[in-house]
């Protein structure tokens, strides 16, 4: 995984652009594709509000629980809402009443982002040993990136 630029600040986690690179690449979603443009977001406190804002991260041991319940919240929503579409999708087609309102027909379709939690790890060497272990270094809340180049992508739901 690659850091990339500073794409946005919201009002509590910094998100920059990376790379991911999975082996094995996974089927579907972020990592299925080589060196797939990922964003990773990082919660952060204080500072100013001027333009030359300094971003404090947390320590790890701080930052592991927020991002760890963000990404918790966002699998239960994901859940929540499939579960719900599911269930329209079964009452529409139980309907025995031809005469089904257009509204009905034309729910609009949301979706929320494929998010997961992810560690950065970096090797630690024990004395002159060539022997290494892995330690975290850092932890991501890492989201696919939404490519909306003809201006089709809303975001109806906001944190702040």
């Amino acid at each position: 995984m690659t850091l990339g630029s500073l794409i946005g600040v919201g009002g509590f986690k910094t998100a920059h652009t990376a790379q991911l690179l999975l082996n094995p690449i996974v089927l579907l979603g972020p990592g299925s594709l080589p060196w797939h443009t990922v964003v990773l977001k990082r919660p952060y406190h204080g500072g100013d509000s001027t333009a030359n804002k300094q971003y404090k991260h947390y320590v790890l041991v701080q930052e592991l629980p927020l991002l760890f319940w963000e990404a918790n919240v966002l699998y239960w929503a994901l859940s929540l809402l499939q579960m719900t579409y599911e269930y329209i999708d079964y009452s529409i087609c139980q309907c025995c009443d031809l005469s089904i309102p257009a509204w009905v027909t034309n729910i609009p379709c949301l979706c929320f982002v494929t998010a997961g939690l992810t560690l950065a790890y970096s090797p630690t060497f024990k004395g002159s040993s060539a022997i290494s272990t892995e330690s975290v270094t850092s932890a991501y809340l890492l989201e696919e990136k939404i490519e909306c180049g003809d201006g089709k992508f809303t975001k109806f739901i906001h944190n702040a």
